[in-house]
Order: structure tokens, then C-alpha cells, then sequence
């Protein structure tokens, strides 16, 4: 068996306790990242989420849209007179002339 010296010992006891603090302070901060890596991932769950359910509204909308102008589009041309079929496809546009309030004028006729 070795032998140590007297002064020795002591401070092999206060290392250990030193070695002791020091983990617990290594634990507490892994602890800490583990929380926050934790939020950060739910986080992004909440958000992924959002972005699919923003884009399920966006598509129901946009299809929603589509059949309202195929519907218009049969109404308007099912009711349409041949007389306003040949009308419509000589349509001009023009600027009517305005009063000095800002208001147009009344068509000639």
C-alpha cells in the first residue's frame, strides 16, 4: 500500500467536492437546452399546422371562386339575346362626357 503525505489528502476530498459542483452545474445546463430544444420543436409543430391549415382555407376559397365564375359564365351566356351577343361584340369603350360637379352626363337619345 502507498503511503500519502499528510497534506495531501485533504485536498483530494475538497476535488471530489468541486468535481460534484461542477456536474451538477453541467446537468442543470443541458437540463435547461433540453427544455428549450422541447419548446423550439413544438413550436414549429404549431406553426407547421397553421401553415397547412392557411393553405386548405386558400385552396377552398380559390375553388370556391372557379365555380362561381363557371356558374356565371353559363347564366350569362344562357341569357344572352342574339340581338346582345352582337351587340357586346362590337362594344367600345369610350369616356362619357362629365358636368362640372364630376358627374356624367346623361346619354344623348
Amino acid at each position: 500500500m502507498k503511503r500519502y503525505a499528510q497534506g495531501s489528502l485533504p485536498i483530494r476530498r475538497r476535488q471530489r467536492g468541486v468535481t460534484l459542483f461542477i456536474a451538477l452545474i453541467v446537468l442543470v445546463a443541458m437540463t435547461m437546452a433540453a427544455v428549450a430544444m422541447m419548446r423550439s420543436v413544438d413550436t414549429s409543430t404549431v406553426v407547421a399546422g397553421n401553415i397547412g391549415f392557411r393553405q386548405s382555407a386558400v385552396n377552398a376559397a380559390d375553388q370556391g371562386v372557379q365555380t362561381a365564375f363557371a356558374w356565371l359564365g353559363a347564366t350569362v351566356t344562357t341569357q344572352q339575346s342574339p340581338a346582345t351577343t352582337r351587340r357586346t361584340a362590337i362594344f367600345r369603350a369610350s369616356a362619357q362626357a362629365r358636368r362640372r360637379t364630376g358627374t356624367p352626363t346623361p346619354p344623348a337619345g
